[in-house]
């Protein structure tokens, strides 16, 4: 799911959930808690949605989305694993500490 303007990264989140490779932008706030692993999936963008596209930067998407295209099976399991990784990492219960510890709330 290639995603050159999101803030959060909603859409690349849930194809995270799902297994699906994705391409985000270096912009996307998903791009920040990727495992350094997963980095290839992420691309330069254009500065903001009303920018034109540089050509270069174009260039760069497209050849993202064929390598994985032409690699179906490796981009899949490379999804998978991520899949994986991130919900180990990203659980409810880490969520609700972190949460409570911003607020100065001692946890239960």
């Amino acid at each position: 799911m290639p995603s050159c303007v999101e803030g959060f990264g909603l859409v690349a989140a849930e194809a995270i959930c799902a297994g699906v490779p994705i391409l985000v932008s270096e912009q996307s706030g998903i791009a920040e808690i990727l495992p350094h692993d997963s980095r290839n999936c992420i691309l330069a963008t254009r500065p903001d949605a009303l920018t034109p596209l540089d050509p270069e930067i174009t260039k760069a998407w497209a050849e993202a989305v064929t390598r994985i295209l032409d690699n179906r099976r490796d981009a899949f399991t490379s999804a998978k694993n991520l899949k994986h990784k991130m919900a180990d990492e990203y659980t409810w219960k880490k969520t609700i500490s972190g949460l409570l510890e911003a607020l100065g709330v001692s946890a239960p």
